[in-house]
């Protein structure tokens, strides 16, 4: 009950809400040592970080979830957290060791036909997609939209799953493609949503393409922009400025193409912005690199750690609070304060503040992990 009331505002897009629960039920959790309530609020976090477009933050509410997971025996949880989190794991490469576990979790039969079995199929159809595996993305999505539908989930709020369908169905079944993307934007419409409104067009005018493509390109960046949701509009404005650019309209692409680069890096979306970057550069641009520096230089856990010593909690504390060793806790800090050029925890707010603008908080050789539903 506690996670569908959590979940249910943040599949509204009503993020501040779905966060303020949260928090109320980390704080609840912490005090009576509630590992599955502290587990639920990071994967609430992870979400909302996720549609925000704050994705250091939603690698270290991923990290958090795992971590407990594997120490405490909580495989249960392991789905929620790639499922929530999906978006950075496709755009944050350091994040390349929790993607394999999507490969080698075992899905029985039983589960196989839960809704968190069609989530599990979901990313790892839309982890290939992102890698061109366009096979594997159609046998995973197609196996998912299977089970979404016989459970009656086609709420685009909670997943622009056919979206992400019919991207992989393009080149073999164009026609398809065109009805899943006009369908969920019917019902993104209907519901009055922005965001999966704003995502659908952009797949739509990907599938288009020419004139008609480009014009759902753009009215997908204006409804992206309205919504807040910082990373899926700047997908949408790399995806205008490289139609842009193959229509031979190269001076009209580097303007999307620029503002996609910039929001790329403010989102922590490295893939993105490195193919913002290329298509710039074919574009006849030049954009210069940003170094990493500061709060983007910290892994997820030593920012984590970080951001709690910041508070003023004390070392034993923040081990409580995370569940961890007191050793792990100062490892974290102590590579915290030379990546961030300080030397001690009062200089933590400012350099956290300061560090990064913009920004929030292989599958082989690895054993299955078994799921029950």
């Amino acid at each position: 009950m506690a996670a569908q009331a959590l979940f249910g505002p943040m599949m509204l897009d009503q993020l501040g809400r779905a966060e303020e629960l949260a928090g109320r039920l980390l704080t609840l959790s912490r005090s009576r040592g509630s590992v599955v309530g502290l587990v639920i609020a990071a994967c609430v976090y992870a979400a909302t970080t996720a549609r925000r477009g704050e994705l250091v933050g939603t690698e270290t509410h991923v990290r958090t979830v795992m971590e407990i997971a594997v120490e405490y025996g909580m495989a249960f949880a392991i789905p929620s957290a790639l499922y929530f989190g999906v978006d950075a794991l496709i755009e944050r490469p350091g994040l390349a060791d929790i993607a394999a576990l999507a490969n080698t979790i075992e899905l029985t039969p039983d589960f196989a036909q839960t809704a968190s079995g069609a989530m599990l199929r979901e990313v790892r159809g839309r982890l290939a997609l992102a890698a061109a595996d366009l096979s594997t993305a159609r046998a995973e999505l197609q196996a998912a939209a299977g089970t979404y539908e016989a459970l009656h989930l086609l709420n685009p709020g909670a997943s622009c799953w056919r979206s992400a369908l019919a991207l992989a169905l393009a080149a073999g079944d164009p026609a398809e493609a065109r009805r899943l993307a006009d369908r969920e934007l019917q019902d993104a419409r209907r519901a009055g949503r922005l965001r999966p409104a704003g995502i659908t067009l952009r797949t739509r005018g990907m599938l288009e393409g020419g004139e008609r493509g480009l014009r759902d390109l753009r009215e997908a960046a204006e409804l992206l922009e309205a919504s807040g949701a910082r990373l899926e509009h700047a997908r949408a404005l790399v995806e205008l400025g490289a139609a842009l650019r193959r229509a031979n309209q190269r001076t009209a692409a580097r303007e999307p193409l620029r503002a996609g680069l910039d929001l790329a890096y403010r989102c922590g979306a490295t893939r993105l912005a490195e193919r913002a970057r290329a298509e710039l550069l074919t574009a006849g641009a030049r954009p210069r690199r940003r170094a990493l520096t500061g709060l983007e230089a910290l892994t997820a856990s030593e920012r984590r750690v970080a951001e709690l010593a910041a508070t003023g909690m004390s070392n034993s504390e923040i081990a409580q609070a995370l569940f961890v060793t007191l050793n792990t806790v100062e490892g974290h800090l102590r590579h915290a304060y030379q990546k961030l050029s300080i030397s001690s925890c009062g200089q933590l707010p400012a350099a956290l503040r300061s560090a990064a603008p913009g920004t929030s908080a292989s599958p082989g050789g690895r054993q299955k992990t078994t799921v029950a539903p």
